[in-house]
């Protein structure tokens, strides 16, 4: 058995038409979930499932019945664990996380306005989250591998957050990277349920997940007012954003003696980037307004969140984490490919 983490930002929850046989030798599950079978003991995975806020509006959840949007987002995560043995065998259920975050796109009524960069935010603050967990594990506990699933009904904006979330918890956990992707088995035709198998496409070293981080990270304020009238987020976000962009721009210049200050001064890393991620978030849905119609209903978000920012965080807070335990530039040198 190999601990990993799984990271998958899933499609609709519950536009699906049918359940598949999901394969990753030696195992095969039936279910509907696609990393199914990387959830089985064999395996011995734990996942954080992400799911876009426009499905908390379907007569499951209830999220239309919701005074405000953080309660949206409860009632969507909720309805999913409650109902997971539906998509899932009830013995991997205890393995998985349901997570949701903002998306754009009209659903049973209600349209949804978030940008592209507000669902970085929610999937970097569930990774970090996720890798915080993993961490209190026992040392021969914690995952050694972070796997991404790419399936066909994906979008390609969700795929690219699982990209890049992966990246960071595979860096924080000094864990390989392994990218997935399915592929419908052609015969036997008209076999029910479809077999579908997940075949690895590559695994990657934690310093390239690292060199996938540093090119997407960028300063920038986090959080920005979409709306005239829109709270501004305090001064405290855009000099955090600032200091951790200084720790990214210190690892693409390998400024070793740098990042271990940096290292030095910061006792928990992961902790902090957590909490202002959260922050964030929380600011986020204080800023959303959740307007009811006589059918259907609107979700204006106020705020607009930096896709750049929230992918520095994450990294920064690897970078500052695999530091702190290297105690020394050695490690982070192999990491960044410094010489």
């Amino acid at each position: 058995m190999s601990q990993g983490l799984v990271i998958y930002s899933a499609g609709s929850p519950f536009l699906r038409t049918r359940r598949a046989e999901y394969r990753y030798p030696p195992v095969s599950v039936e279910a509907e979930e696609p990393p199914a079978p990387l959830l089985d003991p064999f395996h011995g995975s734990q996942a954080v499932l992400l799911v876009a806020d426009i499905y908390s509006v379907w007569p499951g959840p209830g999220g239309y019945r919701a005074a405000s949007y953080r309660e949206m987002l409860d009632m969507l995560e909720s309805h999913l664990e409650r109902s997971c043995s539906r998509r899932l065998p009830a013995s991997h259920c205890s393995r998985v996380r349901y997570r949701a975050y903002p998306w754009r796109g009209r659903m049973a009524g209600w349209v949804f306005d978030a940008q592209p960069g507000d669902a970085t935010l929610y999937h970097m603050l569930h990774t970090v989250e996720a890798v915080q967990e993993a961490l209190r594990q026992p040392p021969g506990a914690r995952p050694r591998r972070v796997y991404t699933v790419y399936a066909e009904e994906q979008h390609p904006w969700p795929a690219r957050l699982q990209e890049l979330a992966a990246a960071a918890a595979a860096l924080a956990l000094e864990a390989e990277l392994v990218e997935a992707v399915q592929e419908p088995h052609p015969y036997p035709r008209g076999r029910s349920p479809p077999l579908v198998d997940t075949v690895e496409h590559r695994r990657l070293p934690p310093s390239a997940a690292a060199a996938r981080l540093l090119a997407e990270a960028e300063m920038r304020a986090l959080l920005e007012p979409r709306r005239p009238h829109a709270p501004r987020p305090p001064r405290r976000f855009e000099q955090q954003a600032a200091r951790l962009a200084r720790v990214v721009e210190h690892a693409r210049r390998c400024r070793l003696e740098a990042l271990a200050e940096a290292a030095a001064a910061t006792p928990s890393p992961l902790a902090e980037a957590a909490a202002a991620l959260r922050s964030a978030a929380r600011l986020y849905e204080e800023a959303t307004a959740v307007v009811k119609q006589r059918q259907g209903g609107r979700v204006a978000h106020g705020l607009a969140a930096s896709h750049q920012a929230a992918v520095t965080l994450a990294a920064a807070a690897a970078l500052l984490h695999v530091a702190r335990r290297a105690g020394g530039t050695e490690k982070a040198a192999q990491l960044l490919g410094c010489h």
